[in-house]
């Protein structure tokens, strides 16, 4: 039992240390632990950067700071705690959109420069962020918002990593291989997944009413699905930057949603 629960914890930090800036413990690194296995700590993660941020807008409004700067503080910690990783996923995404032909548009979003297409996504889903959290501060329930979008996008990304990748390197190859560099591609397991969903249903449920709950990951899951579906047609398969382009969408989709439930 205590070698299963330190398998967890090491799997956690595992996790912590890819999709996020937090430092964690050096010996993390020497221990030949799949990265994919580390799926179901998706939701944990996204419980990690939310809590950090739910804590950060909180102190912020006790200051008896406006709405606005409240939510730009709390946009600002998340993009810093994460390294803008998903941000930087929709502008690559949205980049390669922009051209046609497979290959050119696996070569633009490979690129590191930001296109005009990237530019627009990005400045699109941070105001559409802003804005909603803007108004669920108002009702006095932004910093919960916060969280909720953070648990939510990531804990519904889990599903979509069992989908065909676009090649054969990048981020997602990273993500389903093993962290010591064996090169081999795994599928995510149905356990992680069933895992990964379980635990963002019962954080959301602690929260909102089981309508609620429902609508969020039934209009997220067609969002995700439906990102998925133009990047099968128009790459082949998924690559990190779809990755995190669901996650962005998925936190658009959850606070979206919750302007429109609780206004």
């Amino acid at each position: 039992m205590t070698i299963f629960f330190q398998l967890l914890f090491l799997q956690f930090f595992q996790a912590i240390a890819f999709f996020t800036r937090v430092p964690v413990p050096a010996w993390v690194f020497k221990k030949d632990v799949s990265l994919n296995a580390s799926i179901w700590c998706l939701p944990v993660v996204g419980v990690v950067v939310g809590g950090v941020v739910y804590m950060a807008m909180g102190l912020a409004l006790m200051a008896s700071l406006p709405s606005g700067l409240v939510v730009l503080l709390g946009l600002g910690v998340g993009v810093v705690l994460t390294g803008g990783l998903h941000e930087d996923g929709l502008a690559d995404f949205c980049d390669g959109l922009g051209v046609s032909g497979r290959e050119r548009a696996l070569e633009v979003m490979h690129d590191s420069a930001v296109g005009s297409f990237g530019v627009l996504a990005l400045v699109f889903g941070f105001a559409w962020r802003a804005i909603a959290l803007y108004e669920l501060t108002r009702l006095g329930v932004g910093p919960l918002g916060a969280l909720l979008m953070h648990v939510g996008a990531r804990g519904m990304l889990a599903p979509f990593m069992r989908l065909p990748l676009a090649r054969s390197s990048g981020l997602a190859v990273d993500v389903r291989s093993e962290v010591s560099g064996d090169d081999e591609v795994r599928v995510p397991s149905w356990w992680g997944i069933a895992c990964s969903l379980g635990l963002t249903l019962l954080i959301l449920l602690w929260f909102l009413s089981p309508f609620q709950t429902a609508l969020i990951l039934g209009l997220g899951g067609a969002a995700g699905f439906g990102i998925c579906l133009i990047a099968l047609k128009r790459l082949g398969g998924l690559t990190g930057d779809v990755y995190g382009t669901i996650e962005q969408v998925l936190e658009m989709v959850i606070v979206g949603v919750l302007v429109v439930l609780l206004t």
